[in-house]
């Protein structure tokens, strides 16, 4: 292979060429991807970071606190609060209990919020979320029994697909 480039200098430096061309097509693609990958990453960390944020700020107001005095508590410095609050950056684990500790609220309720939130969030279906939450208020032998008819539609649902 050392001996190509020499016997056949013309056919040597085309060659090469089309290797270099096509190394820096890879290279400009492999950039493009990984920009596009970026970009999406960031979007998903907004969306998720903004529900966090939103509710750190309430949860800082309700207690009365200044983000100087929640960074004395949690240990960090105030401007980091304040980035966590405009969701620009997101605690460490370490530092995201310590917060939720000092707020005296769980690290489950300032990531998702309540568990109305959490519904909110994964059904799409008003109608639907509205019939939980009555269902909700119901008593306990009453939800027992509601349970138990969406049990047995699911399960009745679920064969009816395997059947077809």
């Amino acid at each position: 292979m050392l001996i190509f480039p020499y016997k056949y200098p013309q056919i040597a430096s085309n060659f090469l060429g089309a290797v270099y061309l096509l190394v820096f097509l890879f290279c400009v693609c492999l950039c493009f991807w990984a920009q596009i990958a970026n970009l999406r990453c960031r979007a998903n960390y907004k969306s998720a970071s903004s529900g966090l944020a939103t509710r750190l700020l309430e949860v800082r107001k309700q207690k009365a606190f200044s983000q100087q005095q929640l960074a004395e508590i949690a240990g960090v410095h105030f401007t980091n609060v304040g980035k966590y609050e405009r969701a620009e950056t997101v605690p460490s684990a370490d530092v995201f209990n310590r917060i939720a500790k000092a707020l005296e609220v769980s690290p489950d309720y300032l990531l998702n919020g309540t568990i109305q939130d959490k519904a909110k969030n994964n059904i799409q279906d008003t109608e639907l979320l509205l019939q939980f939450e009555k269902v909700e208020k119901l008593n306990d032998s009453k939800k027992s029994l509601v349970k138990e008819f969406l049990d047995a539609f699911i399960l009745k649902s679920t064969l009816q697909q395997q059947l077809t």
